[in-house]
């Protein structure tokens, strides 16, 4: 059986403190430390810490971050930096719409409107999974307009009981 070797990269801005591996794992590198102490006698000593796999913590909408000195960094941008270069201004993209698959095969530089698409392939857009508008008229092919230009849906009875008041 064969075991595939983890490939461990230098998180952008982070170099020499911590890493980020092509499975989206975040660890701290061994350092050095000195501590001073302060009693009667002052004396400092340095102390080695050694390096580990820090601790995740997934956020309310699915995304995984995890608390470096700092602040916070999410995974799947850290991944998307470290395996594909440099953001410049683009989304971290999700191939399988999983926010807690932060797999280096499974990220990508995306702009808005594809990340925006790929929450509509993955039928994670909130508009999209509603059933009812606003009143709670059910979205059916009768009862359903979508605009041409922005693909939005409007419910036709509301849109009648608008214009209905607007000519009174």
């Amino acid at each position: 059986m064969t075991t595939l070797i983890e490939l461990w990269r230098p998180i952008p801005g982070h170099e020499g403190r911590y890493e980020v591996s092509d499975r989206g794992q975040i660890r701290s590198l061994d350092r050095v430390v000195t501590i001073v102490s302060r009693g009667r006698v002052q004396r400092s000593y340095e102390r080695v810490i050694k390096g580990r796999i820090l601790r995740t913590v997934t956020t309310a909408d699915g995304y995984v971050q995890v608390k470096v000195s700092g602040g916070l960094v999410r995974v799947h941008r850290a991944v998307a930096e470290a395996f594909h270069g440099p953001a410049l201004g683009r989304f971290a993209c999700h191939r399988n719409g999983v926010p807690s698959d932060n797999r280096a095969s499974n990220i990508r530089w995306d702009d808005a409107s594809g990340n925006m698409a790929d929450t509509l392939a993955h039928g994670t857009h909130p508009k999209a999974s509603k059933t009812h508008c606003l009143n709670g008229h059910e979205y059916t092919a009768e009862n359903t307009y979508l605009r041409p230009r922005t693909g939005h849906r409007v419910c036709r009875t509301c849109a009648r009981a608008l214009e209905a008041r607007r000519v009174r």
